[in-house]
């Protein structure tokens, strides 16, 4: 069976950990074969639980209440407060993702800033990770960029551009549920065409 797991991450910024966090995951599991997503997980995750004083409280608040998902999607910092601890969480996705094949929209942010750092440590979990979305979407949506070269595409545009689907009406804009599924459908819109080699996987 042709499994792929798509996660996405919503984080309190552009920084790798520690000095950004991830605040939501979403995990979507796409059967290549049936052509198929399936919703597995979404979560806040709280932070909270690690903070050793009053002071580090307030910081932690000020830097989840200025962070960009807040400010944009229907997340709150009452919804962080009252979700599971962040190793609940680890621990939880680290069995589902247990060696399995894995993406992402953008793998460099996704894994390499987050998901394979502490306290996640991914790639010690998971079976492979495989090409990023975004990277297999950018010639194929062709938008115009800078010195001949193709931009990359948001997961919207690619969304768009590529997808003949209607997002479903339970999914909230800008979680991390709803830009797992955007992703995943963007993945069985690429594949197999845009996969060479992977094919006979």
């Amino acid at each position: 069976m042709k499994e792929i797991f798509v996660i996405d991450t919503e984080t309190t910024g552009l920084n790798s950990f520690p000095s950004d966090f991830i605040l939501e995951i979403g995990i979507v599991k796409v059967d290549l074969e049936k052509r198929e997503a399936k919703r597995v997980f979404s979560s806040c995750i709280n932070w909270f639980s690690l903070v050793k004083n009053k002071s580090e409280y307030k910081q932690l608040e000020r830097k989840i209440n200025s962070s960009w998902i807040i400010e944009n999607s229907s997340l709150t910092l009452q919804d962080i407060k009252k979700s599971p601890g962040v190793n609940e969480i680890v621990q939880h996705v680290s069995k589902i993702l247990d060696n399995k094949i894995v993406t992402s929209y953008n793998t460099q942010f996704d894994f390499w800033k987050f998901l394979n750092k502490d306290p996640w440590k991914l790639d010690e979990i998971y079976k492979e990770l495989f090409p990023c979305l975004m990277l297999k979407a950018t010639p194929v949506c062709k938008l115009p960029g800078y010195y001949d070269e193709y931009k990359y595409p948001t997961l919207q545009q690619a969304f768009d551009m590529l997808v003949r689907e209607r997002i479903p009406k339970d999914l909230e804009l800008h979680r991390a549920l709803s830009d797992t599924w955007l992703a995943s459908q963007v993945l069985l819109a690429l594949y197999p065409e845009h996969y060479p080699g992977i094919r006979g996987w």
